[in-house]
C-alpha cells in the first residue's frame, strides 16, 4: 500500500511520542511528589508526637518541682523521700531518674527498671536538657529521652526522663503505611485517568493516519472518521482531509468523464476502419501478399485499440458509477466449458488447457455471464502470453464454504509478492513483462468487475513455477434467486 506524506504521518508518531513523555513525566512528578508529601507528612506527625510528650514532659516536672520545693529544705531530703516523690509521677512507660550530688542516682520507690530501660539509661551520660531525642533501646523498643535541672535538690542535680513513645511510632509507621497505599491507589487512578484523557486525543489521530493511507490507494475511501469533541487542531485537520477528498473526486470525476469522452469518440472510427479492413480482406482475394500481410497486421492493431478502448470506458464508467452488470443465474460447469473452447481456438503454440470441475457438482452463481467471461478469458489470455509456447495451463474450480473459487496456473515467468499487491493496479504491469506486449488495464478492470459481482480477486507465486491467479466468488441456490 502506498504512504502518504511525511506530514500525513507525522501526526500519529508525534503523539505516540507525546503520549509516552507526558505518561512517564506525569507518573515522576507523581511519584516524586507522593514520596516528598509521604515524607513531609510522617516529619510533620513526628514532630507533634514529640511536641505532645514534651509537653506531657514539661507539665510532669513542673508538678514535681512543686511537690519537691514544698519542703521546708528540700537539698536535705533523703534519698527515699526522693524516691517517694518521683514514684507519684512515674508509670510502666515514663521513666524518671533524679542526679543529685549529694544523693546520687535515685530512682522511683519500689520502680522495677527493666534491663534495656537500666541500659538505656546508663548509656545516656548527659540527657538533653529542654530538647529530648528518640532513642531506641536494644531490643528495639522506641523512647524520647529528655531531662530538666533540679535546683531545688541543690547545685547540679537534674532529673532524666525515658518515656516509652513505642505504640506512638508503631501508630505513626502504621499510619504512614496506609497513607503511601491510599497514595499509591491515587496516584494509580489518576494515571489511568491521565491514559484515558491521552488516549481519547490519540484515537482521532491514529484514524485519520490510517483514513490518509486510504486516500492514496485506487479507490478514494469515503467521509474522514469523526472526531468528535476532539482538540480543535484535530477537527482542523479533519476538515481537511475533507476538503482534500472533494478536490480528490472532482478532479478524478473530470479526469474520468474526460477520458469517457475520448474514449467514445475513438472508438466510432475504429469501428469504421475495423469494417472497411474486414470487408476489403473478404471481398479481395486477389490482394498482393505485402499488402494483405500489412492490411491483416493493421486489422490487429486496431482491434488491440478497440479492446483497450474498451478496457478504458468500463474503468471511467465503474470511476463513475455508471457501470451496470446484468446478474442471472450462471451454472459453473456451462459457464467453464465455453471459455474453455474460446481459449482453445484462441491459444498460441502448442498450449495446453487442463480444466479440474466435477460435471456433477451443480455449483451456481449470481453474476454477469458475460462479464465473468470477459475477467475470465482475461486471466487465460495473460497466462498463455507470458508462458511458454509448449507449457500447460490448469483451470481449477472448487468450492470453499459459501464461495467458488476458480483458480488459474501456469508455468511462465511469474510474479513476485511485491508485484501481486500491484499489477491489479491501473496501468501496472510485472517487473518482467519488458518487451511483451500489454496495457495495464486487464487486471484492473478485472478486479473492478469481480468485486461489483461480489468476489474478490488476487495473485501469488507458485513455490514450483509461474503465477496462480484465483477468484473468489459467493455461491448461490435456486431457492435465493
Amino acid at each position: 500500500m502506498a504512504k502518504g506524506p511525511w506530514l500525513l504521518e507525522a501526526p500519529q508518531h508525534l503523539w505516540d511520542r507525546l503520549r509516552n513523555r507526558l505518561v512517564l513525566s506525569t507518573f515522576g512528578v507523581m511519584l516524586i511528589s507522593l514520596a516528598s508529601f509521604t515524607g513531609l507528612s510522617l516529619l510533620q506527625q513526628r514532630h507533634l508526637m514529640k511536641q505532645r510528650h514534651i509537653e506531657r514532659a514539661l507539665i510532669l516536672f513542673t508538678a514535681l518541682k512543686r511537690e519537691l520545693a514544698r519542703e521546708p529544705n528540700p537539698e536535705l531530703l533523703s534519698r527515699r523521700a526522693v524516691a517517694h516523690v518521683l514514684a507519684k509521677y512515674s508509670s510502666s512507660d515514663f521513666l524518671l531518674e533524679a542526679q543529685t550530688p549529694s544523693l546520687g542516682t535515685v530512682h522511683p520507690e519500689e520502680q522495677v527498671f527493666s534491663s534495656e530501660q537500666l541500659s538505656l539509661l546508663k548509656s545516656i551520660k548527659n540527657p538533653p536538657i529542654g530538647n529530648p531525642i528518640f532513642v531506641t533501646g536494644p531490643e528495639g523498643t522506641s523512647f524520647l529521652s529528655g531531662g530538666t535541672t533540679l535546683t531545688v535538690l541543690g547545685p547540679g542535680a537534674h532529673l532524666h526522663l525515658l518515656q516509652n513513645v513505642n505504640l506512638d511510632m508503631q501508630s505513626l509507621r502504621k499510619q504512614t503505611i496506609d497513607q503511601v497505599i491510599i497514595s499509591l491507589l491515587a496516584l494509580w487512578m489518576a494515571l489511568l485517568l491521565i491514559g484515558i484523557l491521552v488516549e481519547r486525543q490519540v484515537k482521532p489521530l491514529a484514524d485519520l493516519r490510517r483514513f490518509s493511507e486510504q486516500i492514496f490507494t485506487d479507490v478514494l475511501p469515503g467521509e474522514p472518521p469523526s472526531v468528535g469533541n476532539a482538540a480543535i487542531e484535530i477537527r482542523d485537520l479533519r476538515n481537511s482531509f475533507a476538503q482534500l477528498l472533494a478536490s480528490l473526486r472532482a478532479n478524478d470525476e473530470r479526469k474520468m468523464t474526460f477520458v469517457s469522452m475520448v474514449s467514445h469518440e475513438l472508438k466510432q472510427p475504429l469501428t469504421i476502419m475495423q469494417g472497411s479492413l474486414s470487408s476489403i480482406l473478404m471481398r479481395e482475394p486477389d490482394l498482393a501478399p505485402k499488402l494483405r500481410a500489412r492490411l491483416v497486421m493493421t486489422q490487429q492493431e486496431t482491434l488491440r485499440m478497440a479492446s483497450l478502448l474498451n478496457d478504458l470506458l468500463d474503468l471511467t464508467r465503474g470511476g463513475l458509477g455508471k457501470l451496470e452488470l446484468q446478474l442471472t443465474p450462471v451454472f459453473i460447469g456451462k459457464l467453464l466449458q465455453d471459455v474453455v473452447s474460446m481459449a482453445q481456438e484462441s491459444r498460441p503454440g502448442k498450449i495446453t488447457l487442463e480444466c479440474n470441475f466435477e460435471e456433477n457438482q451443480s455449483l451456481i452463481l449470481l453474476a454477469d455471464e458475460a462479464r465473468l467471461k470477459q475477467v475470465l478469458m482475461n486471466l487465460l489470455s495473460n497466462a498463455c502470453k507470458y508462458s511458454d509456447s509448449e507449457s500447460k495451463i490448469i483451470i481449477n474450480a472448487l468450492q470453499d464454504g459459501p464461495y467458488l473459487k476458480l483458480e488459474i496456473l501456469d508455468s511462465g515467468i511469474g510474479i513476485s509478492e511485491y508485484e501481486a499487491q500491484r499489477i491489479f493496479s491501473s496501468f501496472e504491469r510485472g517487473l518482467r513483462t519488458e518487451g511483451i506486449e500489454g496495457s495495464g488495464l486487464g487486471l484492473a478492470v478485472s478486479k473492478m468487475l469481480v468485486e461489483q459481482m461480489g468476489g474478490s480477486i488476487g495473485a501469488e507465486p507458485r513455490q514450483e513455477k509461474g503465477s496462480r491467479f484465483w477468484i473468489k466468488l459467493p455461491l448461490t441456490t435456486i431457492h435465493d434467486i
